[in-house]
C-alpha cells in the first residue's frame, strides 16, 4: 500500500511541475522611452476612451503630428525614427494630486498584448479623486509590437476597481 501511494504522490508531483510556465510563457519587458508626458487629452476623449483609456498607435510622421495635435499638446511635435521606431499615444485620466509615472512596457508571451506600467508618484494614499487628464507618448520598436492588439494598463484601476484592457486604435 505504501509503495502505490508512493507512486501517486510522485505522479502529482510530476504531474504539477509539468503545469509550470515555461521560459516561453513569460511575458518581456521591451525597451521603450517616452517622448512626452503632459496634462491633456483629446476633445472627444470621454467618447472615445474604453475604461478611461484610449491608447492610439501611430507609424509615420504625419500621423504623429495629426495625433499630436488631436491629443492637445501646444509644442511643436518631435522627430521619430520611423524606419525602425513606432509610438503609442496613451491617454488616460489620473488623480491631480498624484500623477501616474511611466515604469516601463512589456509583452504578454504571445506578443498580441502590449502592458504598460505606470506608478502614482504619492503612495501616502491622500489622491484626490478628480480624474485630470494625462497623455503619455512612448516609443518603442516597431518589430516588438507589430502583432500587438490589446493594451493592459497597470497600476491604473478603472471605476470597477479593475485594471484596464483596451483595443488599440491603429491608424
Amino acid at each position: 500500500m505504501r509503495w502505490k501511494s508512493f507512486i501517486m504522490i510522485l505522479f502529482l508531483v510530476v504531474l504539477l511541475v509539468g503545469c509550470n510556465s515555461t521560459e516561453g510563457d513569460k511575458a518581456l519587458i521591451i525597451s521603450s522611452d517616452v517622448i512626452e508626458s503632459v496634462k491633456t487629452v483629446p476633445d472627444d476623449f470621454y467618447e472615445q476612451s474604453d475604461e478611461r483609456v484610449m491608447v492610439k498607435k501611430v507609424n509615420n510622421q504625419d500621423e504623429f503630428n495629426t495625433t499630436w495635435n488631436e491629443f492637445g499638446l501646444q509644442d511643436n511635435p518631435k522627430e521619430i525614427d520611423w524606419t525602425s521606431k513606432v509610438t503609442f499615444f496613451l491617454g488616460l485620466t489620473e488623480s491631480g494630486s498624484c500623477p501616474f509615472q511611466f515604469k516601463a512596457v512589456e509583452l504578454n508571451a504571445d506578443k498580441t498584448t502590449m502592458i504598460v506600467h505606470l506608478d502614482e508618484q504619492s503612495k501616502r494614499g491622500d489622491c484626490t479623486d478628480d480624474l485630470t487628464p494625462r497623455t503619455i507618448i512612448v516609443e518603442v520598436d516597431q518589430d516588438e509590437v507589430s502583432e500587438v492588439v490589446y493594451v493592459e494598463i497597470f497600476g491604473v484601476e478603472n471605476h470597477y476597481g479593475k485594471t484596464p484592457k483596451v483595443e488599440l486604435i491603429a491608424e
